[in-house]
């Protein structure tokens, strides 16, 4: 008897452990998402580290001599979130579903009888179901019937085979392609964090979007403001500058408008805008160095760093506020990326345009819900 139950235990271990090898793990917790998007991971963490230092350094100081250190203190100890949050969207499973044995069901049905197909699957399905009901998955489909299409429906809202993972998915769980496992709630893998967006970690994902585009926001007003108080010594450089370097700024701007390079579209037509745009800001940062009306000002009294770190935020920021809208829509309207896209195929298919309609109860109601729902146990065996 003893012989038989290790003999179970020894195919879930074998089954979990092969669910989950997609997964940076340590004594089989999972430490960090997808080993293959392992550096894109350091590198998103990196960059977030790169922008509150460079916040610290040059525009937090500012707020003590600007009469602002309120909002210079809230920003400073908001920059941890995107931090925490990103860590726990990573390092939360998103909802791997587990591999199983099961046959597909179209080439059975041309090997044996409809009867026997039935029969089996029912075997299959229960025993699988079995297995994962401490983990609250969603019933695996129990008839052949249920296996066919409904051609009312989305593909994503039915139960389909999965030739990788050999298991019939739930409604709404798809195949990551990247990782090479089934998600249930898949939602899109992110390569920014590293790991499938599911239905474990798919709160967590956007309050680090939510987090990060409120840090941004409050960081790139304070640069605003910074600006706001530094705008006369901008005029007065800028002034300067043309008077001290007109010639050689007005032959390089001349050069690069008769050589016509703005009509190709080429790394080194960027590279030129990029210095255009640059020199002459980095020209004027150097001349607060030079004269005398400007030599007691501190490195970030400097009103040009202050535009630099400025237009690094508002890219930042300029990219944060579409993923976010786009994001926070789906969650409205109680869908997915994959439910939604899986969806338009649908419609398009069928030629039908006339999408549901949402109301504003529906819309709390799905937000409501989004941020409340619990969270389902990992089938990954700790």
């Amino acid at each position: 008897m003893n012989n038989i139950q290790k003999f179970f235990e020894d195919i879930d271990t074998m089954e979990t452990r092969k669910s989950f090898e997609a997964f940076t793990k340590c004594k089989g917790t999972i430490i960090f998402g997808a080993k293959k998007d392992l550096c894109n991971i350091i590198g998103t963490l990196t960059l977030i580290i790169s922008l509150i230092v460079l916040y610290l350094i040059f525009i937090f100081p500012a707020a003590q001599d600007y009469q602002y250190d309120a909002l210079a203190i809230i920003i400073a100890i908001c920059s941890i979130l995107p931090i925490i949050t990103l860590l726990n969207v990573t390092m939360t499973e998103p909802g791997v579903l587990l591999r199983g044995d099961l046959p597909d069901p179209k080439l059975q049905q041309q090997q044996i009888k409809p009867e026997q197909i039935s029969e089996q699957q029912n075997n299959t399905s229960e025993q699988y179901a079995q297995k994962n009901e401490p983990h609250q998955i969603v019933q695996i489909a129990e008839s052949q019937n249920q296996l066919e299409q409904n051609p009312e429906l989305p593909n994503i809202y039915t139960a389909r085979y999965c030739t990788t993972c050999k298991i019939m998915r739930p409604s709404k769980a798809s195949h990551c392609k990247h990782c090479n496992h089934c998600v249930d709630g898949f939602d899109h893998h992110c390569f920014w964090v590293g790991t499938c967006i599911g239905i474990r970690n798919w709160r967590a994902f956007l309050i680090f979007l939510q987090s990060s585009l409120i840090v941004i926001t409050l960081t790139l007003c304070q640069c605003l403001l910074n600006l706001s108080k530094q705008y006369l010594d901008i005029y007065e450089l800028w002034i300067l500058m043309f008077k001290q370097a007109s010639i050689p700024l007005i032959s390089i701007y001349g050069l690069y408008f008769i050589c016509g390079c703005w009509n190709h579209q080429t790394y080194l037509n960027v590279l030129i805008l990029m210095v255009m745009f640059l020199l002459p800001i980095i020209y004027a940062a150097v001349l607060m160095n030079i004269e005398n009306a400007y030599k007691d000002y501190r490195y970030y009294q400097n009103p040009f760093i202050t535009i630099l770190i400025t237009i690094a935020v508002l890219i930042f920021f300029l990219f944060l506020l579409p993923v976010n809208g786009v994001n926070c829509y789906y969650i409205s309207i109680g869908k997915t990326a994959k439910q939604t896209h899986s969806e338009d195929q649908f419609y398009n298919r069928i030629r039908q345009f006339d999408k549901p309609k949402y109301t504003f109860s529906g819309v709390f109601r799905n937000l409501l819900y989004f941020y409340t729902y619990p969270i389902p146990q990992s089938r990954n065996q700790q």
